[in-house]
């Protein structure tokens, strides 16, 4: 395929086009919901908003992680003893934290 055809404008013409579509609309302080009636938006200032304690830790994820990683589930490939031990392994944990399906 022969590039000599390209055109030196095209690129800065369709990025110029590519930023214009991803401006977004101005926000005030109250949207209007679907039937009409004013929302307040969310806030702004993040100190004020409290911080979940769900029990989520880097070294929880890095257990997890670890896990999962190990030789014992073969690389959790499609249709192997791998994958059945790391849906088991995902299925308890779900349990655990009382998720159902």
């Amino acid at each position: 395929m022969h590039f000599t055809s390209f055109r030196p404008w095209l690129v800065p013409v369709a990025a110029s086009l590519l930023l214009a579509s991803c401006q977004g609309q101005s926000t005030t302080a109250t949207e209007t919901a679907a039937g009409g009636q004013p929302t307040e938006a969310a806030p702004t200032d993040t100190a004020s908003v409290p911080t979940p304690n769900d029990g989520i830790t880097p070294a929880l994820l890095a257990q997890h992680i670890k896990v999962l990683a190990s030789d014992e589930f073969q690389g959790r490939r499609p249709f192997t003893v791998g994958e059945e031990k790391a849906t088991t392994y995902l299925a308890n944990e779900f349990k655990k934290l009382g998720l159902q399906p």
